[in-house]
């Protein structure tokens, strides 16, 4: 009787072990043990060493205005000659021996359409200026300055994050040349708009033609108002 008592009050005494504490809630004393949900692997983000692209415009109204005032000024000093303009001419003769060298293009643009579209847009930016600019030339009526054009692609090469990258961009050059002594009165890039060879390698060809070819037509008549002329 004794050892029954005994293990009485030994299972007693586990039992108060066991119970909760009076005022708990149940759910605060038994641990809930959750099995997480499988994670699904993401896709790794790649880095790149390319810059948000953001375009500015290559000309603004104030600027278009000022140049083209200086050049008005230039132009009547020079006797307001007669203009023609020559996209990709065939041969650098005496008449365009100053024409924008293609040493290192890699490809002219021979298409006729785009040469016809690029002398109209030319034309129309000179001629917003005041200039004469001649569809031909005539023996009666013989043009006096050519604008001799060269419209290509070219490679460059830009060192980057990842290494040497080569990118194809388009080159539009213009060279003002008078016929009568064949001197070299002014010439202007397409990539001289951007600075350096990393910022024309990544803007050039996100612009329209239209857009390269007003800009570089204002930087020719710029260096023409800046250039001494005898």
């Amino acid at each position: 009787m004794k050892r029954l008592a005994q293990l009485s009050l030994a299972f007693t005494a586990l039992a108060a072990l066991a119970a909760p504490p009076e005022g708990l809630p149940v759910s605060k004393q038994i641990p809930v043990f959750t099995v997480p949900a499988p994670t699904v692997p993401k896709e790794p983000f790649i880095y790149t060493d390319k810059p948000a692209l953001i375009l500015a415009p290559l000309v603004n109204s104030s600027a278009v205005r000022a140049v083209a005032e200086r050049f008005q000024t230039t132009y009547a000093k020079l006797g307001l000659p007669r203009l023609l303009i020559r996209v990709n001419p065939a041969a650098r003769t005496l008449a365009n021996r100053s024409a924008p060298e293609r040493g290192g293009v890699t490809e002219v643009e021979e298409n006729l359409a785009a040469s016809r579209e690029l002398t109209a847009l030319l034309t129309k930016a000179f001629q917003q200026t005041g200039a004469r600019v001649m569809e031909r030339e005539t023996s009666a009526e013989p043009a006096e300055i050519v604008i001799e054009v060269l419209a290509a692609q070219r490679r460059i090469i830009v060192r980057e994050l990842s290494g040497d990258r080569e990118h194809l961009v388009p080159e539009l050059q213009l060279a003002a040349v008078r016929l009568a002594d064949g001197r070299l009165l002014a010439q202007a890039n397409a990539r001289e708009l951007f600075g350096t060879d990393v910022e024309a390698a990544r803007l050039l060809r996100h612009f329209k033609l239209a857009e390269l070819a007003e800009a570089v037509a204002l930087r020719l008549m710029e260096e023409l108002a800046a250039a001494k002329q005898p």
